[in-house]
Parts: structure tokens; sequence; C-alpha cells
């Protein structure tokens, strides 16, 4: 018998999805507000030839400061949130990857838009009024 027990525990769903509160959490003013607010998963390819730089998830963390959305990345089983320029590197990815992007909130339609732009190799993303 082993003297240092180990316990596995069973993968966790990669899918930030899986963090939006339930009715019963938010009660009901909450759930009404949550039903106006969209929620979009996209996969996006890593276009540029450093992957996702510093320089890059510093772009991406400043031009979603101003919209109201959440922003998730996962790659390789990996959830970072957008709004962490450390979490984005940690990604570690790469040219041609691909990276699942989860947005939710108001501005969750203009956060994809100024992603797709960042992840195909756009400079100087600054979000404009909608």
């Amino acid at each position: 018998m082993n003297a240092y027990p180990i316990t596995i525990e069973p993968k966790r769903s990669a899918r930030p999805s899986a963090a939006l509160p339930t009715p019963r959490e938010v009660g009901n003013s909450g759930v009404r507000m949550a039903q106006k607010q969209a929620a979009i998963g996209v996969y996006l390819r890593v276009a540029a030839e450093d992957g996702l730089t510093l320089r890059m998830a510093g772009e991406i963390v400043q031009a979603l400061q101003p919209l109201d959305v959440d922003v998730a990345f996962v790659h390789h089983g990996i959830v970072a949130n957008a709004r962490s320029i450390l979490s984005i590197v940690s990604l570690a990815a790469a040219q041609s990857d691909r990276v699942y992007v989860w947005a939710h909130g108001q501005d969750a339609e203009r956060a994809v838009e100024i992603l797709a732009k960042a992840f195909a190799g756009g400079q100087g993303l600054t979000p404009t009024a909608s």
C-alpha cells in the first residue's frame, strides 16, 4: 500500500460557459438582465508569425478595457482571462493555432470583432463607438 495516497480529480470542462450563473444563483431580476446579454463562442486562428505575444496580449487587454464584456480564451484545455496579459501569454498559442474565444455581455459582438482583428494580425486595436 502506498504511503502517499493519490487522488485523481475528474477533468473539469474547458468550456467557460460552464461558469454562467444559474437562474437560482442570480434571482429573477438578474435572469432578465442576463437574457438581454449576448454570449458568443467562436474559434479564431492566430495569424501572427510570433503567435500570441506579450505586445499582442497588451493590446487585447487595452482594447477590451472600456467594453462591458467578460471574455475568456481556451487553448489546449487552458482557460485564460482576456483581461489579464499574463493569462493570455500563458496560453503559449503559436502561429496557426486555433483558440476558442468566449464572450458574454452587452458588448460581446464588438469584443469578438476586436479579437478577430487582433488574431488576424491587426495593429492599433482601439474600440470605436457603435
